[in-house]
């Protein structure tokens, strides 16, 4: 089995901005007390995924099925989906996607940690009476998205490759069902002892990928960006071009049905090669904002 090109994606990466330094700060002030050190990361991890799940609404509103979004990975504050894009889709898709990101990275999330947990009755009284040591934190959110035109799907290989070693991992006493599910990352229905059906997560690899996690690396908080191969597939009202490095924002144009149009401001940043660590050439990124989109939704 080979990893095939399939329908280009929208790869969407949805990033909490300066996550590490509010997790050193609840450290500082809470080393003495794991429990309360647990209870601040568990609040601010709630409202990250509080505004994840806001996304994936946003996406469906915006009219995209829910099976053809995807959750490929997470890795605590940063999340990485992807939606299946048909070529004659590009424009009203691509429109849900940028939206929902702009309303998700219009959000912050917040986290004042104390050097103990609070009781009951001085959580509803003023905590800066209290003297107590405190740290207070605001995190924006990163968005960044592009176009994957030829997406290699890999977790089919993964599969096979485990599927071969299910004896091995039986005669090794961890039980096969569970190894292959908490190791292969996929799940196996057996029925009487014979497999009966199994399911995996999707997951993709290729120089776009790679691309595209190089770039996120430019994403700012409280802000969208997209990436040039999606900017470049948008088909742009006739005599419209995507602005130069040199050029300040722009309003361009495309269709988002047989009738409609939608207009997206795009101000154009040129990352060198340098920038983009094994990527071998520059490329392009745009930040985006649409009128449409109220600020602070």
């Amino acid at each position: 089995m080979l990893p095939t090109a399939g329908t280009p994606l929208l790869s969407i990466s949805l990033d909490l901005a300066g996550c590490t330094e509010a997790k050193a700060a609840i450290l500082r002030v809470s080393a003495r007390d794991p429990d309360n050190v647990a209870e601040c990361y568990a609040g601010l991890f709630r409202q990250f995924f509080h505004h994840e799940a806001g996304f994936y609404l946003g996406l469906l509103s915006g009219g995209i099925p829910a099976e053809d979004i995807f959750l490929v990975k997470t890795i605590g504050d940063e999340v990485w989906a992807v939606v299946s894009c048909p070529r004659d889709e590009i424009g009203r898709r691509a429109k849900a996607v940028i939206q929902a990101a702009l309303i998700t990275t219009g959000k912050t999330v917040s986290v004042v940690a104390y050097e103990r947990k609070l009781t009951e009755e001085e959580e509803l009284t003023d905590p800066g009476s209290l003297g107590l040591q405190s740290e207070r934190r605001e995190l924006g959110i990163k968005g960044f998205v592009d176009l994957i035109e030829k997406p290699y799907e890999v977790n089919a290989l993964r599969q096979e490759a485990f599927l071969k070693s299910i004896g091995e991992f039986a005669r090794a006493g961890s039980g096969a069902q569970a190894a292959l599910e908490r190791l292969g990352g996929f799940g196996l229905s057996m029925i009487g002892g014979a497999r009966a059906s199994v399911s995996h997560r999707t997951d993709f690899i290729g120089f776009e990928v790679d691309r595209f996690f190089r770039c996120t690396k430019f994403a700012e908080a409280g802000r969208v960006k997209i990436g040039r191969t999606l900017a470049g597939a948008l088909p742009l009202a006739d005599g419209q071009v995507l602005p130069s490095c040199e050029d300040g924002p722009t309003d361009v144009t495309f269709p988002v049905s047989a009738t409609a149009m939608h207009t997206v401001r795009l101000a154009r940043e040129c990352l060198r090669e340098d920038d983009l660590k094994g990527i071998g050439r520059g490329y392009s990124v745009f930040g985006v904002e649409d009128d449409s989109v109220p600020a602070g939704f």
